[in-house]
């Protein structure tokens, strides 16, 4: 059986549109799957911070900001007290805003995860088609994309703050022992 050139054509047509069709399905679909796991990763990150380690270094900051205080009015005191009380502070600061908002990032990261899951599931069994899937996925972007930045820099925050903790403390341990007492 012979078929006629214009048939062939066509036919070719169609495959080659399905496989356009395939790949762009295909794509939205990974790229869904590669926002998952970014998701899924920073989700893991929060989760291995250690509470109690934060909460220690935040109890330790903030006993060391109300023994600075009084220091305060001593003007020969008072460049460090500046200096060091601002450190002090902004690092507690920073660990208290990351324990408050911990677990609201990990909730939106689940959520964010298992709606990534959905959509990478709906454009491969063609329930949602290509162009609908990428507006998703646009969508899901914009909706994840101020978590994951947050939660990024409040995680970098935290991270340097227990860095510092220990050395923090020495160091006013040393400003407490050379000033002596407050007048």
């Amino acid at each position: 059986m012979k078929f006629s050139p214009f048939f062939t054509g066509l036919s070719l047509a169609f495959l080659a549109v399905g496989a356009v069709g395939c790949s762009a399905s295909s794509e939205v679909e990974s790229d869904a799957l590669a926002l998952r796991e970014k998701v899924e990763a920073l989700h893991d990150s929060l989760a291995s911070v250690d509470s109690l380690a934060v909460e220690s270094a935040l109890i330790s900051y903030r006993m060391n900001l109300e023994r600075l205080a009084p220091y305060a009015a001593d003007s020969s005191k008072r460049d460090v007290v500046v200096s060091d009380g601002t450190t002090l502070d902004r690092s507690a600061k920073n660990l208290f805003k990351f324990q408050a908002q911990r677990r609201v990032w990990m909730g939106a990261l689940t959520a964010g995860s298992a709606r990534l899951k959905s959509l990478a599931h709906d454009v491969h069994t063609e329930y949602l088609d290509t162009a609908q899937g990428r507006v998703y996925l646009r969508d899901e972007q914009g909706a994840l994309w101020t978590v994951l930045q947050d939660a990024r820099s409040r995680m970098h925050a935290t991270e340097w703050c227990l860095d510092k903790a220990d050395s923090l403390n020495v160091l006013m341990e040393d400003h407490f022992a050379r000033w002596g007492s407050p007048k």
